[in-house]
């Protein structure tokens, strides 16, 4: 059951030398602990890029882990005659991923240099990629959706609620996936210890534990189905 390691490990000396100087006495130990989970919070930015990168290039997109959880979570609850919008679809990859899913999707973002490569490689016969603000898009479509997709938007929002409220009269369904503020305990002992958070990322407005999401959804009328936490996201299958 689970991974074995061998009980004596290479040495890492790397790692013996930060942690040798983690114990230098004169310096106090709040200043250490924000000084480490610093470090902590960019190097695991860097091994996300690099390990998304390094993914894609080697092995079939598709693979990656985050990837393959969202579609695995989403796979059984959406159906060949579900027809979607994929909110703020960027590239278009997740677009291209969910189409092998459902009858058909629409990716809308406000990027147009993202849209275009969406269409310069994504484009197939159930796929449709639109340039235009999702909420003025879904007030002149003639067609009609039964779910949302949004997966890691709101987070860039300056009114992540007030979208919500815009959007679900559009929906029967939606899956809505945040990064997961609470997916480390450290980010509550900064905020018991008065230090500042980081940000998960440059562009985010908000960002939310998961407290925070049960009660948006239910301010909002939403009802979540299903939910996971896994690889520092919070996924949501909600019921408008």
């Amino acid at each position: 059951m689970g991974l074995k390691f061998n009980r004596k490990k290479p040495r890492n000396y790397l790692n013996s030398l930060i942690y040798k100087l983690s114990k230098i006495p004169l310096v106090p130990d709040k200043i250490k602990f924000r000084f480490f989970s610093d470090l902590s919070w960019i190097f695991t930015r860097l091994a996300h890029e690099y390990g998304m990168v390094l993914t894609v290039k080697s092995l079939d997109a598709d693979l990656h882990p985050m990837q393959k959880a969202q579609y695995d979570f989403l796979k059984d609850k959406i159906s060949k005659e579900d027809v979607l919008l994929d909110f703020g679809c960027g590239s278009g990859n997740n677009t291209h991923r969910l189409a092998k899913i459902c009858k058909s999707v629409t990716g809308v973002d406000h990027d147009s240099d993202k849209i275009r490569f969406a269409n310069e490689n994504f484009a197939a016969e159930n796929v449709k990629f639109v340039c235009n603000d999702a909420v003025e898009f879904l007030k002149s479509s003639k067609q009609k959706y039964d779910v949302l997709v949004c997966a890691n938007n709101l987070e860039h929002l300056d009114d992540p609620e007030g979208l919500i409220q815009d959007l679900k009269k559009y929906f029967s369904y939606a899956y809505i996936e945040f990064p997961d503020l609470d997916a480390s305990y450290l980010n509550q002992a900064k905020t018991l210890l008065g230090i500042q958070l980081n940000y998960m990322d440059d562009d985010h407005v908000s960002e939310f534990v998961r407290e925070d999401m049960y009660q948006l959804f239910a301010k909002q009328g939403l009802k979540i189905i299903e939910s996971e936490y896994r690889f520092g996201a919070m996924k949501y299958w909600v019921e408008v």
